[in-house]
């Protein structure tokens, strides 16, 4: 990664297509072939070369790797072939494959998230706080540090709206939309641990449909499933397949466990929350 030579030996370039409508990816070694990058999976399927397909989905993991943990090095290395908008446009892109979309979720959040050293996880439950910083008036939320705000008005809608989309339904089936999810999941819980969650609705719209995703009573385990309970739409038949443990449900399981620690940390929030409503309450008791 030292000389652009290597970079070009070891990177598949993604750029902007030239009316700026989508993105294009270098096909060839020699970089003098381009194509959409939502057609290089059907692309490579056809020329029997899945191979340079799972290169581009093993490089993307890779980069994400290298960032992990605000590793600076990897992270102004990588930035430049990897700028934020390109991930958070792919990661949105209903017409790319869900596993590359779930890569470029990761790249969002090791790579462009994690590396803002003004963020910071927050501590919750706070059980110990001086005196005059409990003040009436003030936010009873947890105090968060500086968001940025570009990233807080794009990762919202996304996460939400992604979660929302998912009409409380998971399909052990889909194990490439599932490896998104989990992507957009870990996407959320690190948002709420950085606080851009500053009040009390906000959090409320990301965890409402995540509750009902996590409920799991509408979930499919088969297209068969699926096919028959549309012909019955009435029907109430439990689906018990869901509850075997087989490499099939680790998808959805894992989903659901990461789910489950958000709701965890969410009520540590809302203990947060309920402290902070006593000892203000408590001092101006106190202070009369």
């Amino acid at each position: 990664m030292e000389t652009e030579e290597s970079k070009k030996a070891f990177l598949m370039p993604v750029q902007v297509s030239k009316g700026g409508q989508r993105y294009d990816i270098f096909f060839t070694e020699e970089q003098s072939y381009r194509m959409p990058l939502s057609k290089l999976k059907e692309k490579c399927i056809e020329m029997k070369l899945e191979r340079i397909y799972n290169y581009f989905l093993a490089l993307l993991e890779l980069v994400a790797s290298l960032c992990y943990q605000r590793n600076y090095f990897s992270i102004i290395a990588f930035e430049p072939h990897f700028p934020a908008a390109m991930c958070f446009n792919c990661a949105q892109d209903p017409n790319l494959p869900f596993e590359m979309r779930a890569k470029f979720t990761k790249l969002i959040l090791y790579l462009h998230l994690d590396k803002n050293d003004t963020l910071e996880f927050m501590s919750i439950p706070v059980l110990s706080r001086p005196w005059n910083s409990i003040q009436s008036g003030n936010s009873v939320f947890p105090r968060a540090f500086d968001i940025p705000i570009d990233m807080d008005k794009r990762l919202k809608p996304f996460v939400e709206g992604y979660i929302r989309d998912c009409n409380g339904i998971m399909r052990s089936f889909e194990k490439d939309k599932n490896e998104l999810t989990y992507a957009v999941l870990m996407l959320s819980e690190s948002m709420i641990k950085y606080g851009f969650y500053q009040t009390q609705e906000e959090l409320i719209d990301l965890v409402d449909p995540m509750i009902t995703l996590l409920d799991g009573s509408k979930d499919l385990t088969s297209k068969q499933e699926e096919e028959q309970k549309s012909a019955m739409s009435h029907s109430h038949h439990r689906n018990m397949d869901r509850y075997e443990k087989n490499e099939q449900n680790m998808s959805v399981m894992k989903c659901k466990t990461k789910m489950c620690s958000i709701m965890f940390l969410v009520m540590d929030i809302q203990n947060d929350i309920r402290i902070s409503r006593i000892l203000v309450s408590y001092k101006e008791r106190f202070s009369s």
